[in-house]
């Protein structure tokens, strides 16, 4: 059987790793003018081997590799400076401990029972002393009531204090993730401290304002509690208000990542845009419908509220369609780096997000494995084909990225197959339906058969996965150290390296 090898050598995966690398040496505070010189010197040896080749091209030739290495330092040096403009505002450990005042922008809020926090762009810092600090940072204001929206321009008194110093009242994942926003400090701060002082409008800000909109359509609604609030998760990426129970449930079956938005996702509403669309192409208008496809994909990440791994695949998916437009033939592997490289571009943080290295490894694990790995023919038995395809591909990921998992939420989950298995084919259909109830809600009509099937259905899973795991009793406590994290990581990379190597051809 003939099966389609994946080369790993894609034209973006030099410059995709020297930028990694680049940002590795803005953490560990390269110097700028060191980097600049890698990059001097990468321009300098392009030059060179330009004019060499000019007056003999076949010296050109045998020094072609040379020019990836030009290419590695030019992006080399841009993540390194990436890394360091983008750095936030380092103030003297004292000042930062007499900060008494802030001034910034609203990123995001989560209103909690417990109280809120909210993501704030800060512009500036008043200390004990008296003077104004401008600076450019981000950190976590916490109140027990937070009156403002995305894009308000806020003033606060409070004490700033540095997150590593309360570590211990913080889960380490959730460090993690702030980590991942640029986000190292904490202001803590009472509601009557908190001021509005102006409001910005802005992309986050406007797609806030339709997202909170459109969260209050499916609120409306006459499903129930559970299922409104799950749809607002798979949906619009919202899990604020989940119930606790059933995030458990999903961690402990293998099936989280159903409640956060990724790839699968994006691909499930890209399919819902191309089959809605399609009537063009029978007017030879399959371009309009292409651009369309794009435009609302870029809609959709900006009242998701920009998450990586929502990024991620809008990006992969605008790549993918840009290609077919311009009908040309673009890898999915070659998306991917592109996708992550202009995401990590934009916010080099980014990089720390568990949900972005998850979905990099799923997705890459899918393009090396999934077809490789298939036994069927798929021209002799093309159903046979789509049952192993699925069955493979949950194992694939699965096998891929469960010490990443382990590593960050030391368990393992003994019935991820089944819970995949269980929801994942039947999840497209579910949201398709959900949409469209939403859209006859929203129009003043009430669907109660086509409700009533969505609350039953999502009461299946739950009770069904519940089962499956024992009520949260059928996992492996396992934290593995960071050393078997990277030796898994590569001997995963050498097989997908081995797998997809080129087979001799066979003369007849």
């Amino acid at each position: 059987m003939r099966t389609e090898r994946i080369d790993p050598k894609a034209p973006m995966l030099t410059p995709f790793i020297s930028f990694i690398l680049g940002l590795g040496a803005g953490y560990f505070h390269v110097a700028d003018w060191i980097l600049l010189a890698v990059a001097f010197t990468g321009i300098l040896g392009f030059v060179i081997i330009s004019l060499l080749s000019r007056k003999s091209p076949i010296l050109g030739f045998r020094l072609a590799p040379f020019y990836q290495i030009c290419i590695a330092s030019l992006f080399f040096t841009i993540g390194g400076l990436d890394w360091n403009f983008s750095a936030p505002e380092e103030l003297p450990s004292d000042k930062l401990s007499e900060a008494v005042w802030i001034r910034g922008e609203v990123e995001s809020i989560q209103n909690k029972t417990s109280g809120d926090n909210a993501k704030i762009n800060v512009s500036g810092i008043a200390c004990s002393d008296g003077k104004l600090y401008p600076v450019k940072m981000k950190i976590l204001l916490k109140s027990d009531i937070i009156s403002a929206q995305v894009g308000d321009l806020i003033e606060s008194r409070g004490t700033l204090k540095p997150i590593s110093s309360i570590s211990d009242k913080i889960p380490e994942g959730y460090i993690t993730h702030l980590a991942s926003k640029g986000i190292h400090h904490q202001f803590l701060s009472n509601s009557h401290k908190i001021e509005v002082v102006d409001h910005r409008n802005s992309l986050s800000s406007w797609g806030f304002a339709i997202r909170l909109k459109l969260e209050s359509i499916i609120d409306k609604s006459n499903l129930s509690r559970n299922t409104r609030d799950f749809l607002c998760t798979v949906l619009l990426g919202d899990r604020e208000y989940l119930d606790q129970n059933l995030k458990e449930s999903f961690a402990n079956a293998g099936v989280s990542h159903i409640l956060a938005l990724s790839g699968m996702h994006v691909a499930i509403i890209a399919t819902m845009l191309m089959v809605l669309l399609f009537p063009l192409n029978l007017f030879g208008k399959y371009r309009i419908r292409i651009l369309l496809t794009v435009i609302i994909l870029i809609f959709y990440a900006i009242i998701t509220g920009f998450q990586p791994s929502t990024i991620r695949s809008v990006l992969m998916s605008v790549c993918m369609l840009t290609a077919l437009w311009y009908e040309r033939k673009n890898t999915a592997w070659n998306s991917l780096l592109i996708a992550t490289f202009i995401i990590l571009l934009i916010s080099p943080c980014s990089i720390m997000d568990l949900g972005l290295q998850l979905s990099f490894l799923s997705v890459a694990s899918l393009i090396f494995f999934s077809r490789q790995l298939n036994p069927i023919d798929q021209h002799k038995h093309e159903y046979l084909y789509k049952i192993f395809s699925f069955i493979i591909t949950t194992l694939v990921a699965t096998c891929c990225i469960w010490i990443l998992s382990a590593y960050f939420f030391e368990i393992i989950p003994l019935s991820f197959l089944a819970a995949n298995i269980l929801i994942l084919p039947f999840l497209p259909v579910y949201m398709f339906a959900a949409v469209f109830y939403l859209l006859l809600s929203a129009g003043g009509i009430n669907f109660s058969l086509l409700g009533s099937i969505l609350d039953k259905v999502l009461s299946f899973w739950h009770t069904s996965i519940d089962w499956l795991t024992d009520n949260g009793n059928a996992v492996i406590r396992y934290s593995p150290s960071v050393e078997w994290v990277i030796a898994w990581l590569i001997i995963v990379g050498l097989f997908a390296i081995w797998i997809n190597r080129p087979l001799p051809h066979r003369h007849i």
